[in-house]
């Protein structure tokens, strides 16, 4: 299962956990159901539909050239080509490419070359290969047939075969941005932290209040203040 799919179905889920407690009194299940359903073909409609791409491949052997080409996809001959279409000296050329159901797919590659003996007398021959493969959404396909020469082989109609994979790829973009790292708070001492703390608050320290006068006991019994104490002295 691609990731997309996983979306998906996560996507699904949270519906069910959202949608069917509050409705439940007011529709049955099979109408819940039908809405999760819905919501989950709805995501999938988003990912792209599986593709198939073939690409022709150079060839070692500069007397060999490419003569003609067919693709067969699942039994059914989908594309022919003439040499000059095969023909790549350097890196792989896609030559066809279409849009597949998903599931599984056979492909035959076949392709006819021609070759020059030292002497100039030239043969032609045929080689082909099937290859089995899964088809997903979000994913592509790409075959790259790639003709393979054993110079060992005396008999040279065993000397050609034809080799290729079924090799996929995401067709989906990737966010692949990395997030900017977490700053970590600077690390205070103790007394530090206190101090910020108190600041923050508003508390001051308590300041030094002034001495108390002395006073003396008046003729009442009631205290009076010093300096009336001393005139009466």
């Amino acid at each position: 299962m691609c990731r997309a799919h996983v979306g998906a179905f996560v996507l699904a889920s949270v519906l069910w956990w959202v949608v069917a407690p509050g409705r439940a009194a007011a529709q049955s299940r099979d109408e819940i159901e039908a809405e999760i359903q819905a919501a989950l073909e709805a995501a999938k409609a988003e990912i792209p539909e599986p593709t198939l791409d073939v690409y022709a491949t150079p060839i070692d052997d500069a007397n060999i050239r490419p003569q003609s080409g067919e693709i067969l996809i699942d039994g059914t001959p989908r594309a022919t080509f003439e040499g000059k279409a095969l023909q790549t000296y350097f890196e792989p050329k896609k030559i066809w490419s279409t849009k597949l159901a998903p599931g599984s797919h056979t492909i035959v590659v076949r392709f006819t070359y021609q070759g020059t003996a030292s002497y100039g007398r030239k043969y032609t021959f045929t080689v082909g290969k099937k290859v089995k493969f899964q088809a997903q959404r979000g994913l592509g396909v790409e075959v790259k047939p790639r003709l393979v020469i054993d110079p060992k082989e005396q008999n040279w109609k065993k000397r050609f075969s034809l080799e290729m994979e079924a090799a996929p790829r995401l067709l989906a973009k990737i966010d692949t941005t990395i997030p900017p790292p977490v700053e970590r708070p600077p690390l205070k001492l103790p007394e530090e932290q206190g101090k910020e703390n108190g600041e923050a608050t508003g508390e001051s320290a308590p300041e030094a209040s002034a001495a108390p006068s002395p006073t003396a006991e008046g003729a009442d019994g009631t205290a009076a203040p010093a300096e009336a104490a001393s005139a009466g002295a």
